[in-house]
């Protein structure tokens, strides 16, 4: 049987309320390896789960479903998987997951949110890495309103990105910081 260690999973990157969690505990000890795994996301879009539950919650439900669908090992995920490469499966709770083989050799399932709703948000990279980047390396626990300045001042330094510029970029920023500042004034779930 697939085991949850064997699902790879980076919440960092596609879990809304794991991130909202360690911003609020202001990650005091973890912000080295936090701002770590934060410059090695895509600078493309990101696709968050924005549902309730936890990353240990989620791999255990896909292995409920991998089982159901009678797949054990990682030759027959691989076979599951052949003609596209990659197949989706849709969780209790609505939200739909991706799964594809991954580069990982322990953890052979890689598995990250659809960017089809419900439960999905689509965001833009580097729009991401700067505002949970920059909150995680200066926040108190809350989620104030950083000025441009900042922005442009840690994307520099810490992301070696070029400054927001253009209503584009803005908007993009504006949008990662209205929804962590939505999800941590509604979700106090510690731990997740």
């Amino acid at each position: 049987m697939i085991r949850t260690n064997q699902i790879h999973f980076n919440p960092v990157k596609h879990h809304l309320l794991f991130v909202c969690a360690k911003l609020k505990d202001s990650i005091t000890n973890e912000r080295a390896s936090f701002l770590e795994s934060i410059q090695s996301i895509n600078s493309n879009f990101v696709d968050l789960y924005t549902g309730q539950y936890s990353p240990e919650e989620i791999k255990e439900k896909l292995v409920h479903e991998l089982t159901k669908l009678k797949i054990y090992c990682e030759s027959e995920y691989i076979e599951w998987l052949a003609n596209s490469g990659y197949r989706t499966i849709t969780l209790d709770d609505g939200a739909k997951w991706i799964l594809r083989k991954s580069e990982n050799k322990e953890a052979f399932v890689h598995v990250h949110p659809s960017r089809v709703p419900p439960l999905t948000v689509r965001v833009h990279g580097n729009a991401w890495k700067t505002v949970v980047g920059f909150l995680a390396m200066n926040s108190d626990g809350s989620c104030h309103i950083p000025t441009l300045a900042q922005i442009n001042n840690f994307r520099k330094e810490f992301l070696d990105l070029s400054p927001v510029k253009g209503n584009e970029n803005l908007k993009r920023v504006k949008k990662v910081l209205d929804l962590i500042q939505d999800c941590m004034i509604n979700n106090p779930l510690p731990g997740r």
